[in-house]
């Protein structure tokens, strides 16, 4: 009987280690997975500058087309469309084949201004390439926390060490979410995600439809490298 209970109690302590090791190891594995999922497209080596009307560039000037992306924090769709955005900016951004131009609109409520007023106010403390490490930061606080602008500010001003007070006195007078509102009206379009192009030599306040089926929503990858090959030829 007392073999009995010990082969049951370490049985028993098997399972838990078993158990135990087998949390761990996803515990690593989502952390990896976690890590991997918020890894930033953006580095020092990219050229970031500004628009004419202050939209956020960013790619080397000399590139002969650049894609212009309308985007809302708060819109799922723009949240998903943001990986092809990521991967662009690796393939082609950063390869000097192509720009993106990203213009913030607030359609969808205080939140969705409140967050495009953070990116401006976030660049002007700054430099331009803050405006696309804020997108990366803003984009995650909507996707996975849902932070209210509020909140997203204190932590934005955390992670890129900014002067938090500064950053809210700036929020008060920000406004290029209105004018890329009217880029993008301009451009035929309200709703978000949405892409357009400007091909070097085009005026920095034009943009041209990639084609009618494109008028509104994402464009997909193969599609974009397509187009970015053809300019390069």
């Amino acid at each position: 009987m007392a073999q009995s209970k010990n082969q049951q109690s370490l049985f028993i302590v098997g399972v838990i280690i078993v158990v135990v090791l087998v949390a761990f190891v996803g515990i690593i594995l989502l952390s990896q997975n976690s890590a991997s999922g918020n890894a930033s497209a953006i580095n020092e080596s990219l050229t970031a500058t500004r628009n004419t009307d202050g939209a956020y560039i960013l790619g080397d000037e000399n590139a002969p087309i650049t894609f212009i992306v309308f985007s809302d924090y708060f819109c799922g769709h723009c949240q998903d469309y943001k990986s092809t955005v990521d991967r662009l900016i690796e393939t082609y951004v950063a390869t000097g084949q192509a720009r993106v131009e990203h213009r913030l609109l607030g359609n969808l409520g205080a939140n969705s201004v409140g967050y495009a007023q953070l990116t401006e106010c976030a660049t002007e403390q700054t430099d331009s390439l803050t405006a696309w490490r804020t997108m990366d930061l803003l984009f995650d606080y909507a996707t996975t926390r849902r932070l209210s602008a509020n909140d997203a500010g204190r932590e934005l001003a955390t992670a890129l060490q900014l002067n938090y007070a500064r950053l809210l006195e700036c929020t008060v007078s920000s406004d290029q979410y209105q004018i890329d509102g009217q880029f993008a009206r301009s451009a035929g379009t309200s709703g978000t995600p949405a892409v357009r192009v400007r091909f070097a030599g085009d005026d920095v306040t034009e943009s041209q439809l990639i084609s009618d089926q494109y008028a509104s929503g994402g464009v997909n990858f193969d599609v974009l490298a397509r187009i970015i090959e053809e300019a390069n030829r």
